[in-house]
């Protein structure tokens, strides 16, 4: 695995290549401080994965960088990694296609379980950056759908389909053969991802989805 880590401020740039050899020690990291050396960078080879800061150095509106980065990269997986977590901001890169937004300020178990998301195949965005949160008692127990599907693990679609059929995460867990602890980070990865609340909202948005599925 390729992976670029892009950001001009070198500590911060050394805790993400950090976490991000946590979260795939066989991954080689290429870093930049710039545009200009990221774009030397992207000149050698297009890598898999891209962890780019929002605003750097050599770029003048990031709301055209990006997805002139993404149309670039067709075979790159980019995610942002920004010391903003306006959903205005996520919900503006979401439909360029960036597979990831990570907030500066989360945490480092955050941090890695959200590379550890992306790196397998899924996508992470913050708690509500797609989905409007259901206004309690006035949407008719209703939850809305992102416009722009998102890349759900397999694992991730299992859960929330036992979900949405009123099972409890110790039979989840059974019927997977997985740890409750397990079923818990899916769950809770599933629903920030998807701006849901609560497990009651991602019940309901599972089945508006059409994850639900009977037992087999």
């Amino acid at each position: 695995m390729d992976i670029i880590v892009a950001d001009d401020h070198a500590i911060l740039r050394a805790a993400v290549i950090r976490m991000t050899l946590e979260a795939a020690p066989a991954a080689e990291v290429r870093e930049a401080a710039d545009y200009t050396e990221l774009f030397a960078e992207l000149h050698r080879r297009a890598p898999d994965f891209l962890l780019l800061d929002l605003i750097m150095p050599g770029v003048g509106d990031w709301k055209a960088a990006v997805p002139a980065l993404v149309q670039r990269l067709t075979e790159t997986r980019i995610i942002v990694v920004s010391a903003s977590d306006d959903p205005d901001v996520v919900r503006t890169l979401v439909p360029a296609g960036i597979v990831g937004f990570v907030p500066k300020r989360c945490d480092e178990r955050t941090f890695l379980n959200a590379l550890r998301l992306i790196f397998d195949g899924g996508t992470y965005l913050p708690t509500g950056a797609v989905c409007q949160p259901m206004a309690t008692g006035l949407s008719g127990g209703e939850v809305t759908i992102p416009a722009r599907p998102l890349h759900l693990t397999p694992r991730q679609r299992a859960v929330l389909s036992l979900v949405s059929i009123g099972l409890s995460n110790k039979e989840i867990a059974r019927h997977l053969n997985l740890s409750e602890a397990t079923v818990k980070v899916h769950l809770n990865a599933a629903a920030r991802m998807l701006g849901v609340r609560n497990r009651t909202e991602a019940a309901l948005l599972a089945k508006q989805m059409g994850l639900g599925a009977p037992l087999s």
